[in-house]
């Protein structure tokens, strides 16, 4: 269904008289990203510019592969989480991974996306919250401290 222009509580009312679902092209993340990959199968996905180099080229992603990885990633989820649905939080920057990730996540269970910015305590305190299963963090890197942060969070929500 297509969403028509609001101009008077008429057209509100008019929208409002259709269910929420009527809206909606995709069932969930993956449905849209087949449905993409169906249309464009050779089709960039995903690029990503790793630094300000026009030298250096960008990496991407064609639709199948973006799903193919997306697939694996929901896999080792599953395989991680056990008997139980994946519940997972990460703490990534702005990379490809961060999409695997997510969609992967979200395929197969919860997503709980964490600003890494935020402190250890805080963090721990969403991990038990969400009561997570699965915690995916970048590695130790030295401009970024992800690695120690998602560390001590770790140990404070398993301490809790």
């Amino acid at each position: 269904m297509s969403i028509r222009p609001i101009h008077s509580p008429d057209d509100v009312r008019g929208i409002e008289a259709h269910p929420f679902e009527a809206y909606l092209r995709y069932t969930s993340v993956m449905h849209a990203l087949e449905t993409q990959e169906a249309k464009h199968p050779d089709g960039i996905a995903l690029k990503y510019i790793q630094r300000a180099d026009l030298d250096e080229p960008a990496q991407q992603w064609t639709y199948p592969q973006l799903l193919a990885q997306v697939r694996r990633t929901a896999r080792l989820f599953q395989s991680l989480s056990g008997d139980q649905a994946p519940r997972v939080a990460f703490l990534l920057p702005a990379i490809p991974q961060a999409h695997f990730t997510l969609w992967g996540a979200e395929a197969v269970g919860i997503a709980c996306p964490i600003n890494y910015l935020l402190s250890a305590q805080h963090i721990a305190d969403l991990l038990q919250a969400a009561s997570v299963n699965v915690l995916v963090a970048l590695g130790p890197r030295p401009e970024l401290d992800i690695w120690g942060r998602a560390w001590r969070a770790f140990g404070g929500a398993a301490r809790n």
